[in-house]
């Protein structure tokens, strides 16, 4: 059921508690859906099929969502506005998204299912399988979504979302980004989308997504450093103020139409790599954390490359430990 603003008012329906939203200090806005996501680590062997030990964690997920946790631990306040089924896997999202200060506004839908996302993972913490259940919630959001919702899009500086949304929605939010003077993000969920955006380029501020989606969405290859900077200034070309691609553990190319366009390397990961899952989503965050903060773009990115390192010695695609402190000492910034 989608229910208007002024009879949810914030609200997390059934089985969440209200969160009170004070749409005049929310600095950004996230639109996107939430998933429940079962990470699993083992070392897994396909020659036969057998039961055989593993790690396995249920977790909260979707790129957007993760964005948003992220945020708030970071101390930056943001809205998410989501869609879940009448579930016991939206419910936990809800709650467990809530209880680390993101102002969630959950359209709790019974005739749709949350979507699940599972990971399998190698030893070594890269991601050798995964797939993701849900795409009926995802159809929801569409055009007449954002309009139920527009008012928590007052005084944000930024709006972000993801391809994960219908084209109308996105359109809509661009449209009415612009009327309010916020700044649209737009991150790439998949490889599979990416050819999705391509006439969306125009009406983004800040363009975020990897190497693979990246070349798919210019038609061209990926796979040096020097091949990531020229599609990034290509897609500069195309609209974006700010286009920054992850690179793994070659960290990321960036250009930006002030002119400014390199390689930033990859920091140092202290520890054990446990799952990659959740760490470009982090590293989305970090560079939101820094331009709200007035870094310049450079710093930004440094700051998105040092939540991700962060990330990365997690099972959860939102490390617990994150905090400003943090991502700071780790960006070299204090």
């Amino acid at each position: 059921m989608l229910c208007a603003p002024n009879c949810l008012e914030a609200a997390i329906l059934k089985g969440c508690s209200q969160v009170k939203v004070d749409k005049r200090e929310t600095k950004i806005v996230l639109i996107g859906p939430s998933h429940l996501d079962i990470i699993v680590k083992g070392d897994f062997k396909w020659e036969i099929a057998y039961s055989e030990w593993a790690s396995i964690q249920p977790v909260s997920g979707g790129s957007v969502r993760n964005v948003a946790e992220n945020l708030a631990r970071l101390g930056i306040n943001s809205t998410l506005l989501t869609i879940t089924g009448e579930d016991i896997f939206g419910h936990f999202l809800c709650e467990q998204t809530k209880k680390v200060g993101v102002q969630v506004v959950a359209s709790i839908d019974p005739s749709v299912r949350t979507p699940v996302y599972l990971a399998l993972n190698g030893p070594d913490g890269q991601l050798l399988l995964d797939m993701l259940d849900g795409q009926d919630c995802h159809n929801r959001f569409s055009g007449s979504f954002g309009q139920t919702y527009i008012d928590y899009l007052a005084n944000a500086s930024f709006v972000v979302t993801s391809t994960d949304v219908n084209t109308d929605l996105f359109f809509y939010l661009a449209d009415a980004s612009l009327e309010r003077g916020s700044r649209l993000l737009l991150q790439i969920s998949a490889p599979s989308a990416a050819s999705k955006a391509k006439n969306w380029l125009s009406k983004v501020d800040v363009l975020f997504l990897n190497a693979i989606e990246a070349g798919l969405l210019i038609g061209e290859e990926t796979n040096t450093i020097e091949k990531n900077l020229r599609v990034a200034e290509k897609l500069l070309a195309l609209g974006p103020e700010i286009v920054l691609i992850t690179l793994g553990p070659d960290g990321a190319c960036v250009a930006s139409k002030a002119g400014h366009s390199e390689h930033v390397p990859a920091l140092n990961v202290n520890g054990e790599i446990i799952s990659t899952i959740g760490a470009g989503d982090a590293a989305c965050a970090g560079l939101l954390y820094g331009l709200v903060n007035s870094y310049d773009v450079h710093t930004s990115v440094i700051l998105g490359l040092a939540a991700a390192a962060i990330t990365l010695n997690c099972i959860e695609t939102v490390s617990p430990v994150i905090n400003d402190t943090l991502i700071r000492k780790v960006a070299l910034l204090s």
